[in-house]
């Protein structure tokens, strides 16, 4: 069974000059959520996690956040069951080179259409 997920925005994005024109939603993403292994998370945690640490003054207490915060990062990646290492050196490791491409094609016409605000160019826009 395929994992897949619709990400977008509550409301719309874009709210055109003109009062005779709609508000629209412009973005829009599906994703292939990974799955994780809960118990691996569960344990990578408790194995690593310091509950020694002084709380007494505001930079330790954000240290104590970055160090959570890069465990659970941590954890989460290394519990995670989709294979990434043919991936591993990219950015995003769950995005394939052609949703990629066709990631920085959107954002070409999306730009081009927010500079000239042309009927044509949010056509080009919305179709891919």
């Amino acid at each position: 069974m395929k994992k897949y997920k619709i990400l977008s925005p509550p409301g719309p994005t874009y709210w055109p000059t003109s009062v005779r024109k709609k508000h629209d939603i412009l973005d829009i993403f599906v994703t292939k959520l990974p799955t994780t292994n809960r118990l691996k998370f569960h344990n990578i945690i408790a194995e690593e996690i310091n509950l020694k640490i002084s709380l007494k003054f505001a930079r330790e207490i954000d240290h104590a956040v970055n160090y959570l915060i890069t465990l659970i990062q941590s954890a989460a990646s290394k519990s995670n069951t989709l294979n990434t290492t043919k991936n591993s050196a990219h950015n995003h490791p769950f995005v394939s080179e052609q949703v990629r491409s066709l990631i920085v094609e959107k954002r070409r016409k999306r730009t081009c259409y927010q500079i000239t605000r042309l009927p044509l160019h949010k056509s080009a826009y919305k179709v891919n």
